[in-house]
């Protein structure tokens, strides 16, 4: 029995100096003046000063002066920045993957007829009597139209036309200005943009030089440009109804 005693102690003993061995050292626990221990809503003062010059000379004028932690404010502005800044990189692309494979578009320079077409017949629509962005051009609307009511107000006694009285009568057209834009039409959603760019062009005696190009293109929500030529054909019908 005293063997068996002996024995078992030993046992005892030897694992519990295996599990000293292996014990994991214990953490210290923080205290109130732990100033290591950060929340998520204090950013470490060095990253704070990379984005921010002078953030330190700032932040201690401002607490020893009025006692103001003013990095609590600036870490939750900056993480709502960040929020900010990814959410619209997020909806850019996601955008941008929808466009590509759910929208159709058509886009027209400003050198062809069917510019002035759309021009005109976006000047008529809603957009441009709501819009606060705008381009206010001169009516150019033909001085012979039919339906210019300003015509016969122009022709003096001798039977000459008065241009300049006709000009000063036209009313100035209000078109829509480069950017984005955006109009229903039929129950349609239908984007419009307007875009100007520098092109390289070719000057006289060999020399080049840059000129401005313009561009409108016509975005609708589907696979099928069918609807966007529908809007073309009816603004050119319209164009030339009130020409003819």
């Amino acid at each position: 029995m005293l063997a068996e005693g002996i024995r078992s102690q030993q046992i005892i003993t030897t694992m519990g100096l295996r599990l000293e061995r292996f014990q994991l050292p214990v953490l210290p626990q923080p205290d109130g003046n732990d100033t290591s221990n950060k929340s998520i809503t204090h950013l470490p003062t060095s990253l704070l000063e990379a984005f921010i010059p002078g953030y330190s000379l700032i932040s201690r004028y401002l607490q020893e002066a009025f006692g103001f932690d003013v990095s609590v404010i600036v870490s939750v502005l900056s993480f709502a920045f960040a929020l900010f800044t990814a959410g619209r990189f997020v909806y850019r692309h996601s955008f941008a993957l929808f466009e590509r494979y759910f929208m159709s578009s058509i886009s027209v320079e400003a050198e062809d007829d069917i510019h002035d077409h759309i021009m005109a017949w976006l000047a008529e629509q809603r957009m441009s009597k709501v819009s606060r962005s705008l381009v206010a051009k001169t009516g150019i609307e033909s001085a012979w139209d039919p339906e210019d009511d300003t015509v016969g107000d122009s022709i003096e006694p001798d039977g000459l036309f008065n241009f300049s009285n006709w000009e000063a009568k036209v009313p100035p057209r209000f078109e829509p200005y480069f950017g984005s834009h955006v109009f229903w039409h039929h129950g349609r959603l239908f984007f419009f943009a307007r875009e100007k760019e520098q092109i390289l062009g070719s000057g006289g005696w060999g020399n080049t030089l840059f000129k401005e190009n313009e561009r409108i293109t016509l975005t609708a929500i589907g696979r099928s440009t069918q609807p966007i030529k529908d809007l073309i054909l009816e603004a050119r019908d319209r164009y030339l109804a009130k020409r003819g």
